[in-house]
């Protein structure tokens, strides 16, 4: 019956259902006891960490992909022109944040 309920539980995570829902469908009144039956597989992390990753790269305008390549010692790789909303200095695009006037 556990093997059941594994299973579900971390379909549903997989799935994107929120650990409320999932509590729910396993009828769990704690978020902690759902949490221990998620057991996400290795093909989900690294779809999540390379979205990470991806993510990490584009907004330093694939400087993580360039120090990267120069760590490993990677083949020539061409310089990536400026991202047009990365153009706008980090400054600027979060004046907000900022007591400028």
């Amino acid at each position: 019956m556990h093997d059941i309920r594994r299973t579900v539980s971390t379909a549903s995570a997989e799935l994107g259902l929120e650990i409320k829902d999932i509590s729910s469908i396993l009828a769990h009144s704690k978020k902690n006891i759902t949490q221990k039956y998620i057991q996400l597989s290795m093909n989900y992390k690294r779809e999540k960490l390379i979205q990470v990753q991806q993510y990490i790269d584009t907004q330093s305008n694939h400087g993580i992909l360039m120090m990267l390549n120069e760590y490993y010692d990677g083949v020539e790789i061409i310089k990536p022109q400026p991202i047009e909303s990365m153009k706008k200095s980090y400054r600027e695009e979060n004046k907000h944040w900022f007591n400028d006037s």
